[in-house]
């Protein structure tokens, strides 16, 4: 199948956007937010999408015991990056560690420092010597290892739960074209300490239209960010924000108008973050359809004419 000459998904799993280039929202005062979330079934998906920030901080709150971290963690640890102040660091590789021993340790070593990751590793290879689900032996460890309070508050933003809200307020976002289904293997978190002691955990998930052309492939793809700014102490959400990464991949049977649609639903919503490079790109693509649009009018008009003339000749 052939697309527009957009950028493709792929291409911008590693793009970074520093907090302080974004405007700053007002914090969101974790203590006073509400610790019941509303569900699709108890209140319409615009309900739910206009409180997505307080109901993001609400699922945070709650104890690490309720969350699913002992299942999403194993799953996608070798996807998941810590850095400090944006740079990637080893943490005294021995050839022993797993996936998830290195993470757990690295976000250790970069908020709470070295003694603490030495601490956990001990932790967690005895907590997971014996045979048995890593799921299980990882719910054991989170609740007796006493993982420093920071490190525990960073855990709870990285699973899948923490999404949710963001989601259900991205499909209100795009409208009719609301209809997702989730691209398999394109699910990334990004964890940064920042030099003022600020953690920005970023994931990024690629997302594919339910709505599928007659042999089988999505209407549109894209790939979107949910960004979560903390405090140093962890305490406070800073700043939370959803954002299209660059323009969506649309496929070659999808109309000039519906294309035009599912942009101007983006752009509404101000949902894209953009290089000057994609900017461009943006631009030519609004043009070339509306010239697209504009030539198939004007072939219409041309074979309207013909016709009329046809019925004069005759």
């Amino acid at each position: 199948a052939e697309y527009m000459g957009v950028p493709t998904v792929m291409s911008h799993w590693c793009c970074f956007i520093p907090p302080k280039a974004r405007k700053p929202s007002q914090s969101i005062p974790v203590l006073k937010v509400t610790t019941t979330r509303p569900t699709l079934n108890q209140g319409s998906l615009q309900d739910i999408a206009k409180n997505w920030k307080t109901d993001l901080a609400a699922v945070w709150q709650r104890p690490v015991t309720e969350l699913p971290i002992d299942t999403d963690l194993p799953r996608i640890c070798s996807k998941i990056s810590v850095k400090m102040e944006g740079k990637d660091f080893e943490f005294l590789p021995d050839g022993q560690s797993t996936p998830l021993e290195i993470v757990l340790c690295k976000l250790c070593y970069a908020i709470a420092g070295e003694e603490s990751a030495v601490d956990c590793r001990a932790k967690f290879r005895e907590a997971t010597s014996s045979q048995g689900e890593i799921s299980n032996m990882f719910r054991a460890f989170l609740a007796s290892a006493g993982l420093d309070s920071r490190v525990i508050n960073i855990l709870k933003l990285c699973h899948q739960k923490i999404m949710f809200p963001a989601y259900y307020y991205l499909k209100h976002c795009l409208g009719k074209y609301g209809e997702l289904r989730d691209s398999r293997g394109k699910w990334q978190v990004d964890v940064n300490v920042t030099m003022s002691g600020e953690i920005c955990v970023r994931h990024r998930k690629g997302q594919r239209s339910a709505k599928v052309t007659e042999n089988g492939e999505p209407e549109f793809e894209f790939v979107w960010e949910l960004g979560v700014l903390t405090d140093p102490s962890t305490t406070q959400l800073k700043d939370v924000w959803v954002t299209i990464l660059d323009t969506p991949r649309f496929h070659s049977t999808l109309s000039v108008p519906q294309r035009r649609e599912v942009i101007k639903q983006v752009s509404d919503h101000k949902l894209v973050a953009l290089t000057s490079e994609s900017k461009r790109r943006l631009s030519e693509m609004v043009d070339s359809l509306l010239r697209d649009t504009v030539i198939e009018a004007m072939k219409r008009i041309s074979y309207r004419s013909q016709q009329d003339q046809s019925e004069v000749n005759l």
